[in-house]
This record gives structure tokens, C-alpha cells and sequence, in this order.
């Protein structure tokens, strides 16, 4: 086209307002309008508006006297208290720091939870304690249990463009739940895990190519309990070897599993210093919910995927959680 424009008007291709086709054959994504038409004042607006509502004005001769593209909009406003799509597209446009989200599920009770007199209340009891026993970042550890299902959200994959129902293969509609207890420093080494199963008989057969040296406990529901919340400190003290006279400090959630008498008085014993969380504050204070669980059942998520697809006809059950989880955390 010799570097030159080639319009197509509004006629030549109808839902389309302007078209440009640039001489290699591109057409221009985001068209910028030559006028200034767009760019009305808050009282051209208003006034413009007040002679359509008036019937003074027909609508089509307020938009070429005031210079205005559309009042539909604003007049749908005025009447039905409702904004078009135009209307919404034209501001998200104009406001680039905006974008349309999807909000995560906060109950209320963690809304009302999170407040800033308990965050400062537990950030002075923190600063306290690392001022009386003077702890260096290895002797620091963060625990928190998460859990973990033989069927989980599915990952994303490739897929067609255009094709709506994209469907993987699942082991099972209801899949069941095993306790993963996660235990790391804050120099960010992690101890072995705890694993906490649905079952009371054979824990041992659960051990099977799992991380080395794990624990696995195991009871009728499959949750953290007062007694397994005391055998977890016992793992923590073998790893760490902590006593009275090398302390650590140990950040825990205010479940009612760990606070105990017979938790604080193993911990008093056995060197282990605990701080817990306000209560329904650990979803914005406890290091492992905020960036640790979440890449983690990403990646677990992509294992069983990836355990399905390599054994067609097969289910996945609390047995092979150990292992598809061996090399995730």
C-alpha cells in the first residue's frame, strides 16, 4: 500500500467501528482515536444529559450539539440505576491499576480475627523471646499441618483452543484425607515430615519409598490429636537434638491439639520454646499456609497426575501418598 493506511468504514465490516490495515497486513489491536470527542467535561456531561431527561433534546441531537458519542449509557444509569458494558469496559480501560479477580473464601471469623492490636500483641511476644534467649535463625522452626487427599485439584494442562470441557481422569469422586505435617527453620531447611493417616493397624506398611526419615502416625480420623501432637514434638527433638541447654523456638497455630498440658509441659522439658499464632490469624501470619503449602499441592497435584497417567486402570489410595509426595516438600 506504498506505507499508506487502507480504511475500511464502519459499513464495510459491521460490530467493528474502525479498522486500519497496515501495509504488511496487521491489523491494529488497540485503535487510539484521532479526536478529542471522548474527552467531555463533568457539566458538558451533566447538562447534556439534563436536555435528553427533559425531552429538550432528542438524544441524537445531544450527542452532535455537546459533541458526545453515547449517552445510552449514562441515560440507563439515571433510569435503572444500571451501567452498560460499554460503560464498564471503557472504565477498566481508563484505570489500568484495576483487574478483574476471583476472591479467595475468607470465613468471618478470620476477617474479624485478623486485627492489628493481636498482630502487634504477637509480634511483641515474638521480639520478646528471641530477646531472652537470644535464638539464631537455624534454631527458629515453623510447624503446620495441611491436608492431603488421593484426589486432588487437577493441574493445568494443554488443550485446544475453543474446546469448553476439558475432563482428567480421577482415581475417585471422594478421595480420602492424610495429615502432612510440615516442620522448616528460618534459614529454610526442612526437618522430615509427619504424616498422620486414617487408619490404627499396620502404620508401618505406610513407609514404603516415603521420605527419609519421616514419621507416620495413624488414627481413626486422620487429623492432628493431643497424643500425636506430643509424639510430632518427640520427632522434632530427635532432629534437632534440642535439650534445656540448646533451645529452640518452635511458631504453632492455637489449635486446640497443641495447646495442651501434656504438649507444653514435653516442650518445657525438652527444650522447646512455643509461641503460638492469634487465633484465625494463620493464614496471613504462618510462613508455611502463606508460601510454603500452596506450591506444594501444586506439585503433589502434578504427581498423582502423572502416577495416574503411568498406571491406566489403577486408583490411588492413602498407601501410595507416602511416596507421590517423597520428593514435593
Amino acid at each position: 500500500m506504498d506505507g499508506r493506511k487502507k480504511h475500511l468504514r464502519e459499513s464495510d465490516l459491521s460490530g467493528i467501528r474502525r479498522l486500519h490495515l497496515f501495509s504488511d497486513g496487521c491489523i491494529a489491536r488497540n485503535y487510539k482515536g484521532k479526536t478529542n470527542r471522548a474527552n467531555i467535561n463533568e457539566d458538558t456531561m451533566r447538562h447534556s444529559l439534563q436536555q435528553v431527561l427533559s425531552k429538550s433534546m432528542s438524544q441524537r441531537e445531544a450527542t452532535r450539539v455537546y459533541g458526545i458519542k453515547r449517552l445510552q449509557d449514562l441515560e440507563r444509569w439515571n433510569l435503572q440505576k444500571k451501567v452498560g458494558v460499554d460503560l464498564l469496559h471503557g472504565f477498566m480501560k481508563k484505570n489500568s491499576t484495576l483487574s478483574l479477580r476471583k476472591p479467595e473464601s475468607t470465613s468471618l471469623a478470620r476477617e474479624l480475627g485478623f486485627i492489628k492490636a493481636r498482630v502487634d500483641e504477637f509480634f511483641g511476644n515474638y521480639k520478646s523471646v528471641l530477646e531472652k534467649y537470644e535464638f539464631t535463625p537455624d534454631q527458629i522452626f515453623s510447624l503446620d499441618e495441611t491436608g492431603i487427599t488421593t484426589v486432588l485439584s487437577p493441574p493445568k494442562v494443554v488443550a485446544p483452543k475453543g474446546k469448553k470441557l476439558i475432563g482428567l481422569v480421577a482415581a475417585v469422586e471422594k478421595g480420602e484425607l492424610v495429615t502432612f505435617v510440615g516442620i522448616i527453620s528460618a534459614t529454610g531447611n526442612a526437618l522430615p515430615p509427619v504424616y498422620i493417616f486414617p487408619r490404627v493397624r499396620k502404620i508401618e506398611d505406610y513407609l514404603e519409598d516415603g521420605p527419609a526419615l519421616s514419621s507416620t502416625f495413624g488414627n481413626k480420623s486422620g487429623w492432628m490429636t493431643e497424643k500425636l501432637f506430643v509424639k510430632t514434638l518427640e520427632h522434632i527433638v530427635k532432629h534437632t537434638r534440642c535439650n534445656n541447654e540448646n533451645e529452640i523456638l518452635l511458631l504453632i497455630d492455637n489449635h486446640e491439639s497443641h495447646t495442651t498440658l501434656a504438649a507444653i509441659l514435653f516442650a518445657r522439658e525438652n527444650g522447646i520454646v512455643l509461641l503460638s499464632f492469634p487465633p484465625h490469624t494463620s493464614h496471613k501470619l504462618q510462613p508455611l499456609d502463606v508460601e510454603v503449602f500452596g506450591p506444594f499441592k501444586g506439585r503433589c497435584a502434578v504427581s498423582l497426575n502423572d502416577w495416574m497417567s503411568s498406571n491406566p486402570g489403577r486408583t490411588i489410595t492413602v498407601k501410595h501418598v507416602h511416596k507421590l509426595t517423597k520428593n514435593r516438600f
